[in-house]
């Protein structure tokens, strides 16, 4: 999920924010509707239960968008807005969107990035599931600047080729000539696995799908591409390992801009959750190397499964998490400062 600050709104948002308020558990229980549905609930709720968290975006100052993949539930609305404040819990208050203008109420959607250059513009993503959900990409534009006055309005959409399956991640990277890059990636090994099964776990990698985009003419600048990107350890536990569960793009990350990747070891409705949030040095061309990136460990998250990341927002802390434990509930944190736990590049 991708979330640019520039260094103005970094610093306003830092001032804002506390450790302690981003510290508490939080959540998205007795939602309202979307506008297809009836007598929609729109107050803010403080001291809700998170649910069904699938992606997070910093929006301005303290408030983060939210997206839900409440697929199973067409009454209950996609996205939501969290305000993380200094000396009281945070408040969550539903979106409820007019998506006519795209078609159906998306399906599954799993990821939210901002547009980079745009205060206000995000891109959310549905996860496909072949010809009968095919994956869409939905442009959305946000207004208000408190959380009582936020209102969510659908532009347009791009719809993904059948062969993108159970996206999980997307964010936009800066490519050549000013032109954005839009990276996705999958939330299982149903491509990435080299040998059978993927059961041995030195094949075992990341694949990214990327192409250029135009944004405003709602196209793909040709094919998706792919990447794939290695690691020397992942999530361990019983059952699946999703190779990616969310992307961030940091431009202003120490050292240079990184490529933060969450992966989640994910074997059933109640865990035992694992998750570790990676980071990678990337531009455009290294997307092409044949050869594939490598990405190193930072964060181990025990009994988390972390769905979605977004730009930290205070001094000498790291990431912004939001994780859903399915049956278990989830949480929204700041990670302290990464500590690299390999040997691998980033």
């Amino acid at each position: 999920m991708l979330s640019i600050l520039t260094p103005g709104k970094r610093s306003a948002a830092r001032r804002i924010l506390s450790v302690a308020a981003l510290m508490a558990a939080t959540g998205l229980a007795g939602c309202g509707a979307d506008e297809e549905s009836p007598a929609p609930r729109n107050n803010p709720e403080v001291g809700f239960e998170l649910r069904d968290a699938s992606g997070l975006a910093h929006y301005r100052e303290n408030l983060f968008v939210i997206v839900r993949d409440t697929d199973l539930l067409p009454a209950s609305p996609r996205l939501g807005v969290i305000a993380m404040r200094e000396d009281a819990p945070p408040a969550y208050r539903p979106l409820n969107v007019d998506w006519t203008r795209v078609g159906h109420v998306p399906d599954d959607l799993e990821s939210i990035c901002a547009v980079p250059g745009a205060t206000n513009e995000f891109l959310v993503v549905e996860s496909g599931a072949g010809a009968e959900r095919p994956a869409r990409i939905i442009r959305l534009r946000l207004t208000g600047i408190r959380l009582n006055d936020v209102r969510a309005q659908v532009d347009g959409k791009i719809d993904l080729p059948e062969i993108v399956h159970n996206i999980e991640g997307a964010t936009l990277i800066p490519g050549a000539d000013g032109r954005l890059v839009l990276v996705l990636c999958e939330r299982d090994e149903r491509k990435a696995a080299a040998n059978a099964g993927g059961s041995d776990e030195r094949q075992r990698h990341t694949l990214l799908l990327w192409a250029g985009i135009d944004l405003d003419g709602y196209r793909l600048d040709g094919p998706l591409r792919t990447t794939a990107v290695h690691a020397a350890v992942w999530p361990a536990g019983p059952g699946r390992v999703r190779t990616c569960s969310d992307l961030f793009y940091d431009a202003e990350a120490a050292g240079g801009p990184r490529l933060w990747i969450a992966a989640t070891a994910d074997p059933g409705a109640v865990g035992p959750f694992q998750s570790i949030v990676y980071r990678a040095r990337v531009a455009q061309h290294d997307l092409a190397r044949p050869e594939g990136l490598t990405m190193r460990a930072a964060w181990r998250m025990d009994g988390l499964k972390v769905e979605g990341l977004a730009a930290p927002l205070l001094p000498g802390a790291g990431l912004t998490m939001v994780t859903d434990e399915d049956l278990m509930g989830g949480v929204i944190r700041s990670l302290p400062a990464p500590t690299l736990l390999d040997d691998g590049d980033g």
